[in-house]
């Protein structure tokens, strides 16, 4: 039940405990010394007199009372010496007063130790003190105009004195103040166990987490399993450290990508820049010395110009797409009419020639009246430009005069996902499976040396993959058995009530 106990709730145990064990402990010695002082009491250890002292000083003052009561009437006697008994009594005295023997009136009692001393009391002719140490006895011959009385006082001297009961006054409060101090101490003890080991443990095991992140293993994570406020603490450090350590391999992946691009940018600008300075020089040397090889000379001066203006721009654009405030212009918008007109653009780009484009939507060939009812949030610029990429990579690298490109729209009603996917495949000749991982990255060609710059800088499929990101969609690429590259991109689908008309023609 401990185990469970959150730190809030030990902590409110501790303050009640702190003030309450220390409390019912110093009651229960009080208790335990009171029920000692009245276990005394009745077993007459009690204050009385002192023998030495006390009890000749009460004698005489009897003494006296007796014979001012004996000095009257005896018809008054027992009426006054009635009164006295309780005097007496109360004092651990016993008195006898005899005539010529004869007990006139008595209180108390006369055990065999006060027989005793009366035989010593006779030698003494019944006037005086005799003590054992512990038993007394006091006599007084009393004569007056009534006759002559014998008075005798008895005492015990008691088995505590007031000084030894005193004592024991003090060994109570004695004990009391040191059963306060343990029980004090005890419990504070017990609290530190109780409450501030739970705390100081799991903060030594947070310091241990932050001392191996700090040493780099990023791969520690703490095990806590208690249920208490460290819980969501040591939660959030194992989630800290998880996404610290995903930060740093993203940072390292980035480097990496970094450093290809550096090095994909230096190579795919030297190549063109090389061949300028190569033909510029011939000029300038004179090796075109005829109109027709000046004239060749410089057409492929422009052409390499025109590659390193095409390359530029499509790095600027990746460039701007790499920054949070690339504007995208997403609109709702059927996804049937937006790729037909799409697709009718890319067969304008590259004519019937050299790609040969087919359509089909929802797993139906297109109609002449295209369906209108699925609806997705997109910028049809973008969107277009992604697919003029994609098929330019397949009009590039295709293996025949022509490559035939088959682009499908499907749209899965019954899937909770609600996702419309855009397939565009070709026939060419794929690419190696370990390059498929790789097709969307910067720069990248299957070539690792880079020798063939004129097939494309890296940079198309690269910017169609940012540019479905920004849209809110993902891109990947698969070969196809039975040869050639598809393309699949998916698009979350839109609300048709939020999607503005458009005129098919107006694209």
């Amino acid at each position: 039940m401990f185990k469970e106990m959150t730190i809030k709730k030990r902590l409110l145990i501790s303050n009640i405990l702190m003030i309450a064990v220390p409390v019912i402990v110093s009651l229960l010695v009080g208790l335990a010394c009171l029920e000692a002082v009245r276990f005394s009491l009745e077993n007459n250890i009690k204050p009385g007199l002192d023998t030495a002292e006390d009890f000749p000083e009460s004698c005489r003052k009897l003494e006296l009372v007796v014979e001012h009561v004996l000095q009257e009437s005896p018809k008054s006697w027992k009426k006054n010496f009635h009164v006295f008994d309780d005097v007496f009594l109360d004092d651990n005295i016993s008195y006898r007063i005899t005539n010529k023997g004869a007990v006139i009136t008595e209180g108390g009692t006369f055990p065999d130790e006060a027989k005793k001393l009366s035989g010593a009391m006779t030698t003494l002719g019944n006037n005086g003190l005799v003590s054992d140490g512990t038993h007394s006895l006091y006599a007084r011959t009393i004569s007056n105009v009534n006759g002559t009385y014998l008075l005798e006082l008895y005492g015990v001297e008691s088995t505590t004195s007031y000084h030894t009961f005193k004592t024991l006054l003090i060994i109570c409060i004695v004990l009391l103040s040191l059963t306060v101090i343990i029980s004090v101490w005890l419990t504070d003890r017990f609290l530190i166990s109780f409450v501030f080991k739970r705390i100081e443990e799991p903060l030594d095991i947070l310091s241990k987490g932050v001392s191996e992140l700090r040493d780099g293993n990023l791969s520690y994570r703490i095990l806590y399993k208690r249920h208490d406020e460290f819980t969501p603490v040591c939660d959030g450090f194992n989630d800290m450290a998880s996404h610290l350590k995903d930060s740093i391999e993203s940072v390292k992946e980035h480097e990496a990508d970094r450093t290809e691009l550096i090095a994909g940018i230096s190579h795919d600008l030297r190549t063109p820049i090389t061949a300028i300075l190569a033909y510029v020089e011939g000029l300038l040397d004179g090796i075109a010395n005829t109109p027709d090889k000046q004239q060749k000379y410089l057409v492929t001066i422009k052409d390499k110009a025109q590659e390193l203006e095409h390359l530029i721009s499509q790095l600027f654009l990746f460039s701007k797409m790499e920054l949070a405030d690339f504007p995208v212009h997403a609109e709702s918008c059927a996804i049937g009419e937006a790729m037909h007109h799409i697709v009718e653009s890319c067969r304008a780009e590259y004519g019937e020639n050299s790609c040969v484009i087919s359509e089909s939507y929802f797993n139906s060939t297109v109609p002449a009246d295209i369906t209108d009812d699925v609806f997705v949030t997109i910028d049809r610029d973008l969107l277009s430009r992604v697919c003029m990429n994609i098929i330019g990579n397949s009009v590039k690298y295709k293996r025949n005069d022509v490559v035939h490109v088959a682009v499908a729209v499907e749209h899965d009603a019954t899937s909770p996902l609600q996702q419309v996917s855009i397939t565009m495949s070709d026939d060419g000749p794929g690419v190696p499976a370990e390059s498929l991982a790789h097709l969307f990255t910067v720069f990248y060609r299957c070539d690792g040396a880079r020798k063939n710059t004129a097939e494309g800088s890296g940079l198309g499929l690269a910017i169609a993959a940012k540019a479905v990101q920004k849209m809110g969609g993902t891109i990947r690429a698969e070969n196809i058995a039975t040869g050639g590259l598809s393309v699949i991109i998916t698009l979350p689908q839109a609300s048709q009530l939020s999607a503005p008309q458009h005129d098919k023609d107006s694209v």
